[in-house]
C-alpha cells in the first residue's frame, strides 16, 4: 500500500480509541478549597487595591496642591520653602539645652 492510498483511504484496521477516563470536570480544580477560594477572590482584591491606590494618589496630589497654595499666599517660594523658613526663624535649639547652657 502506498502512502497516498493510506492518506486518501482511511485504514479501517487501526482500532478506535475508546478508553473511558470517567467524569472529568469542566473547571480546573486543585483539590484545595483554600487555593480555589483564593483564586476566585483575587479579582475582587485586585480591584480593591486599585481603588485604594488611586484614592491615595488623588489625596497626595490634593495635599501637595493645598500646601503649594498656602505657601504661595504666605509670600514664600514653594521650592525653597524649608530654607526660607529656616532663615526667618533662625537656629532651633533642642528643648532643655538652654538650662544647661545658661548655668
Amino acid at each position: 500500500m502506498k502512502n497516498s492510498e493510506t492518506l486518501n483511504n482511511f485504514d479501517e484496521s487501526i482500532p478506535h480509541d475508546d478508553i473511558n477516563f470517567g467524569y472529568i470536570e469542566d473547571e480546573f480544580s486543585t483539590g484545595s478549597n483554600f487555593i480555589d477560594t483564593t483564586f476566585s477572590v483575587m479579582p475582587i482584591l485586585l480591584g480593591l487595591f486599585v481603588v485604594v491606590f488611586v484614592a491615595a494618589v488623588i489625596f497626595i496630589v490634593y495635599v501637595q496642591t493645598r500646601n503649594y497654595r498656602k505657601i504661595k499666599s504666605a509670600g514664600m517660594d514653594p521650592i525653597t520653602f524649608e530654607s526660607d523658613l529656616k532663615t526667618k526663624i533662625g537656629p532651633i535649639q533642642p528643648v532643655g539645652t538652654q538650662a544647661v547652657l545658661g548655668s
